[in-house]
């Protein structure tokens, strides 16, 4: 494990997922970087530069070793900011070091909040979930864009931190893809469902929403290039079965701007996810002024419609493309609303010293 020398103002834990790399680049770029310290747990399949403010965490770290890391970061730093509450031995670090976690911001991805109602039912689970809500419960700030994460996170666990809004990092933002050319354009209806191979994409009970259709003129477009493999066939099976050649399933990792690409042709994407989820994919498909279908009673659905933005219920399903005019106006809101400015403005106001 590499080391960094003096105390950081700010401390930031986080597992390397794919929005490290860019979050920790958003915060050179616009903040003082050399006031942040960014503990990394690693993992193969996600790759963080070396940096004088980063320490990478190896997977064989004892416990002790880890124990003494947090808690000398944790005792100096002004701040500490928790992008995700997944790591057990940080969980119950936090909890044996509760007196700091008045100055922690706890940066609520969804599947961490949502473990009230997915976890594991066991003895051992229900044991660790009494200490995960003795931490929340005490967390001083509590990070998110979306009301009714806050919400919940009061309700499940008696959250009392103060509540930030933020769109959390870059991959949440507007970005002004390249839509494809009128020459490039089909009769083909193209239609994404899901965005990877868990299970929380419920593609099954999607699919058959769309069989009526199957005659039609489209194509299905699964992304399932991450997440569980026996699942990842398990939809690939069906929905071969329901719509022949037209179902294409996603099954390795794309290049970004094949990605991009994809998204361009896309007409009508669906999301059957029962919690907020794959936001990155609903706002950049907004953005692009593609119709988004979603379930109307997860909390994401109230974020879009407070903020102007039509997204369409999964119960009604059909294959008309998203009025013009409608589309027009989502992609303006969406630039509006989901801009870097408005980022480094939300982070900027979390990062001012106490």
């Amino acid at each position: 494990m590499n080391t960094a020398s003096g105390a950081a103002r700010i401390v930031h834990c986080m597992n390397a997922q794919k929005f490290t790399e860019p979050f920790i680049d958003f915060v050179e770029q616009h903040f003082d970087s050399s006031e942040h310290r960014f503990i990394i747990r690693e993992d193969d399949k996600f790759v963080v530069n070396v940096r004088e403010n980063v320490v990478l965490v190896p997977k064989s770290i004892g416990r002790i070793a880890l124990l003494k890391l947090y808690y000398t970061e944790f005792k100096s730093a002004e701040k500490i900011f928790l992008h995700g509450l997944f790591a057990k031995d940080l969980v119950k670090i936090l909890a044996l070091q509760y007196w700091v976690l008045k100055k922690c911001y706890w940066i609520m991805w969804g599947a961490d909040l949502y473990h009230f109602i997915f976890r594991k039912r066991s003895l051992r689970a229900n044991i660790f979930e009494r200490v995960r809500a003795f931490v929340i419960r005490r967390i001083g700030h509590l990070v998110s864009y979306i009301d009714g994460d806050i919400a919940l996170a009061r309700q499940w666990y008696g959250a009392s931190g103060q509540a930030h809004r933020c769109f959390m990092y870059s991959s949440n933002l507007y970005k002004p893809l390249p839509e494809v050319s009128a020459g490039e354009s089909s009769t083909q209806t193209v239609i994404l469902v899901g965005n990877s191979a868990d299970p929380r994409n419920e593609h099954l009970e999607i699919l058959e929403r769309i069989a009526p259709f199957a005659g039609e003129n489209i194509r299905v477009v699964a992304p399932l290039s991450y997440g569980r493999k026996r699942y990842a066939d398990a939809v690939i099976a069906e929905g071969q079965r329901i719509f022949g050649d037209k179902f294409q399933a996603l099954t390795g990792f794309m290049p970004l701007n094949d990605y991009v690409r994809l998204l361009s042709e896309v007409d009508i994407a669906v999301f059957n996810h029962r919690r907020q989820q794959a936001m990155g994919n609903k706002i950049s498909l907004l953005g692009l002024g593609k119709k988004v279908y979603m379930r109307s009673d997860i909390t994401p659905w109230a974020l879009f419609a407070e903020e102007g933005i039509k997204v369409f219920d999964i119960e009604d399903f059909d294959l008309n493309h998203i009025a013009p005019e409608v589309a027009q106006r989502n992609k303006q809101r969406v630039a509006s609303v989901f801009s870097e400015d408005n980022l480094v403005s939300q982070y900027r106001e979390m990062f001012e010293p106490s």
